[in-house]
C-alpha cells in the first residue's frame, strides 16, 4: 500500500507497505525507472523494517525514520542519495518513530517530529556536525493533542497544528521552547490528519479535504483549496511551484499550481 512521497528535483523518492515488510525506492521522475531500493543495516546486518518520515539534506543526504519489524526498534535511516549506499543508523529514544523529518539549511540540522494519534509529541533538531541535539522540546505536560510540524526558517520558527485546527509556534532563538498560538483557540471535531507545508512565504495547512492557505506576519488566512473527491488529505508535498496532495479514498492525488504570495 502506498503512503507517502517526497519530491526532490529530477527525481521523486517513495517510500511504501506491503506484507509487513517495507522499503524505500528512489524512482525517476520523467521516466518512472527505479534507480535504488534503499536497504536498511543496523550493526552491519540486513533489517527488515517499516519506514514512515522522509527528508532530504542539501549534501544529498537521505533521511528515513524506521521501525524494525522484529523488534521494534526505532531509528534513523541515513543513504547517499548518488550511490544509493546506507552511510549510518541512528537509534531515536522515544517511544513512538519520527513521523516528519526537515533539514535546516540555515543551521545544517535535521527537525526530527514525533506527533502520533495517540501518544505526546517531541520535536528535536540533531546537529550531525557534532551528533548533538541542538533544540529538544515535548508536550509531557500539554492537553493538546499536536498532529504535525514544520520549521519556517525565514521566520525562525517553528509551526504546530493540534487536533482542532488551531496553529501554534516556538522561536527557534529562544532557549524556553514555548509556543505562541496565534490562531483563537475552536471547539472542532478531532481532525486525525492535519498536514503543514510553506511554500514562498506561505503556510499551507491541510484539515480534513480542504487546503488553507495563510500569509504575512498574522498568518491571515488568504485562500482556499478543495477537491470534491478523494475525502480527507493525508500528506502535501511541494515541489515546482506545485502542491501535491494525497488522499485517503484509493489513493487520490491532486495537484494544484502554488498560489502567488
Amino acid at each position: 500500500m502506498f503512503v507517502g512521497l517526497i519530491l526532490i528535483t529530477l527525481w521523486l523518492v517513495i517510500f511504501y507497505n506491503y506484507l509487513a515488510r517495507g522499503g524505500i525506492g528512489l524512482f525517476s521522475a520523467s521516466t518512472g525507472e527505479l534507480k535504488y531500493n534503499f536497504q536498511v543495516k543496523d550493526e552491519d546486518q540486513l533489517k527488515d523494517y517499516t519506514a514512515d518520515a522522509l527528508g532530504v539534506s542539501s549534501d544529498y543526504k537521505l533521511f528515513s525514520s524506521c521501525t524494525e519489524c522484529t523488534n521494534k526498534k526505532n531509528g534513523i535511516g541515513v543513504w547517499d542519495q548518488v550511490t544509493g549506499k546506507q552511510t549510518d543508523f541512528l537509534p531515536y529514544w522515544p517511544d513512538s518513530k519520527a513521523t516528519k523529518f526537515q533539514w535546516l539549511h540555515s543551521t545544517n540540522c535535521l527537525m526530527v517530529a514525533s506527533c502520533h494519534l495517540k501518544s505526546k509529541c517531541s520535536i528535536n533538531l540533531f546537529d550531525f556536525r557534532e551528533n548533538t541535539v541542538a533544540l529538544s522540546w515535548s508536550d509531557a505536560t500539554d492537553q493538546r493533542m499536536y498532529r504535525d510540524a514544520i520549521a519556517i526558517e525565514e521566520r525562525n520558527s517553528i509551526c504546530i497544528v493540534d487536533s482542532k485546527e488551531n496553529l501554534g509556534f516556538m522561536d527557534l532563538r529562544s532557549t524556553t521552547s514555548s509556543i505562541e498560538w496565534r490562531s483563537p483557540t475552536r471547539d472542532y471535531p478531532v481532525n486525525r490528519y492535519p498536514k503543514l507545508a510553506f511554500h514562498e512565504g506561505q503556510l499551507f495547512a491541510s484539515f480534513e479535504d480542504t487546503i488553507s492557505v495563510y500569509c504575512g506576519s498574522d498568518w491571515v488566512p488568504t485562500s482556499q483549496l478543495q477537491q470534491s473527491h478523494g475525502g480527507w488529505i493525508l500528506d502535501l508535498s511541494i515541489g515546482g511551484d506545485r502542491l501535491f496532495a494525497l488522499h485517503g479514498n484509493k489513493d487520490i492525488f491532486d495537484v494544484w499550481e502554488t498560489p502567488r504570495p
